[in-house]
């Protein structure tokens, strides 16, 4: 008998630990957005249909979205009216998570030199509409076109 709560413990803790996590990528805004992963609410209503490149991963468990996509000058300046710039202090604070098995999240943002300074190439912004249980943040590179997008909720 206490082998079993031990094999049922053991079991509970391994299904815990292992969220499920799902991947889906596009051409387009328009094609995410017409998506069986739209219907299922990966994908937000607000997403630009103008993005292209587009990388996803939803967890099941957490309900967080990560988010790769790039958008052309114009249409970067569109989307972030709809954020807050954050200040560098602000930026500091974020807990960023990591979708799993990723080799896309943040690729290019990474700073190697100086050791000493900010880590990531990027500028950051938040999202919050009271109406939805959730924020997104963005970090915008500063060195090419790639946007990164996480929502929490």
């Amino acid at each position: 008998m206490k082998k079993t709560y031990i094999v049922i413990a053991f079991a509970c803790i391994v299904m815990a630990a292992c969220s499920d996590q799902r991947y889906a990528s596009f051409g387009t805004g328009i094609e995410a957005q017409q998506s069986l992963e739209a219907k299922q609410g990966w994908i937000p209503d607000w997403f630009p249909v103008t993005a292209s490149g587009i990388q996803v991963q939803y967890d099941i468990d957490s309900n967080c979205r990560w988010f790769s996509f790039k958008l052309d000058k114009e249409n970067k300046r569109v989307f972030i009216n709809n954020f807050r710039n954050l200040s560098s202090d602000e930026a500091r604070t974020i807990k960023v998570p990591k979708p799993r098995q990723a080799e896309w999240w943040f690729k290019g943002l990474i700073q190697a030199q100086p050791s000493n300074e900010a880590p990531l190439n990027a500028d950051f912004y938040v999202r919050y509409d009271g109406k939805i249980p959730e924020k997104a943040y963005l970090a915008i590179s500063k060195t090419d076109d790639s946007i990164f997008l996480w929502i929490e909720r």
